[in-house]
């Protein structure tokens, strides 16, 4: 009996492990200090990291998932279509740099219109 409950323990916890490797620890960009640890940890990163943000609204959302994989080798990209209900209009975004996986949340440049009415 206790060989049978040494086994099915290992057995999970060979489970726990390979699920951790299998799913990267997602960055979180708009967390506080993180872009900081970044720029220390990995300066690559950071730098490809404030080009996306900086210039992602300059891009239609047809262009973003060619734009980041092309000009960054961005992998796993999803830019949601859902706009978060907010004034001015937010995105999420998440990407993969090499191996590690971040996410954000884009605040979109939109310029209100004025439409009279009818």
């Amino acid at each position: 009996m206790t060989r049978l409950i040494a086994v099915i323990t290992s057995l999970l916890l060979g489970i726990v492990s390979l699920s951790a490797l299998a799913a990267p620890a997602m960055v979180d960009l708009d967390a506080p200090g993180v872009l900081d640890t970044l720029a220390r940890s990995n300066p690559v990163h950071y730098e490809k990291v404030q080009r996306i943000v900086a210039g992602i609204k300059r891009k239609s959302d047809s262009e973003v998932n060619d734009w980041l994989r092309v000009s960054f080798d961005a992998k796993d990209v999803q830019y949601a279509a859902l706009l978060m209900v907010s004034y001015p209009p937010k995105r999420r975004l998440s990407f993969t740099l090499d191996d590690k996986s971040y996410k954000t949340v884009v605040t979109l440049d939109v310029q209100p219109k004025v439409t009279p009415a009818r």
